[in-house]
């Protein structure tokens, strides 16, 4: 169960179990993104504080770091409705494996695709899989005409799903204090390829 320490009541530690206990965003063959919770504390420091997860990213973070981030992202549902980073978990046992983003890139207005998940998630198709309901979710049902995505070249395997998603490379940026590489799809674009996916 995401986020279970063990001390919660037994009526809440069954809700936590079901799918709709929190606020399902989408779903996926195997997977579904949900809004975070407190309760996401402890499975969240395992993500963020593990050094292959944030290798790309600045490295492991520290639970000040990372509590004062998932506050962040609880308090970012209510200033932008509809946006954000939300928990991935697997839909047959709840299990919590990663978050999916689609939220305002640094200092900008453009909306990021983003994923981070554990490393026991990697290489089953799960980015992929996640991401491309949240592209449908981002051009459907906020009706985006862009989404853009960035990734350091030396991570390979982000750079391969954003491939395959139909993102295209546009140029080298700085976001988030780190030269990236910033990759964007349009509606038309990403509504042509879908049947390539």
């Amino acid at each position: 169960m995401p986020g279970h320490k063990g001390n919660l009541s037994p009526n809440f530690a069954l809700l936590c179990k079901m799918e709709d206990a929190y606020k399902t965003i989408f779903k996926s063959g195997r997977l579904y993104a949900r809004q975070f919770t407190a309760a996401d504390l402890e499975e969240y420091v395992k993500l963020d504080s593990n050094k292959d997860v944030m290798r790309y990213i600045g490295g492991p973070r520290d639970q000040e770091t990372i509590e004062k981030n998932l506050k962040g992202i609880i308090e970012y549902y209510e200033q932008h409705p509809g946006f954000g980073v939300w928990a991935v978990c697997k839909r047959r046992t709840n299990e919590f494996i990663g978050w999916v983003c689609l939220k305002n890139l640094d200092q900008t207005t453009e909306k990021e695709l983003g994923y981070r998940l554990f490393k026991s998630a990697w290489g089953k198709g799960y980015a992929t899989e996640i991401s491309k309901e949240a592209l449908e979710y981002g051009f459907w049902d906020h009706e985006l005409s862009r989404i853009v995505a960035i990734t350091v070249p030396e991570n390979v395997r982000s750079l391969s799903v954003i491939k395959k998603l139909g993102f295209r490379y546009k140029r080298e940026d700085n976001f988030y204090g780190k030269e990236v590489q910033f990759f964007a799809l349009k509606y038309g674009e990403w509504e042509r390829g879908r049947g390539k996916m």
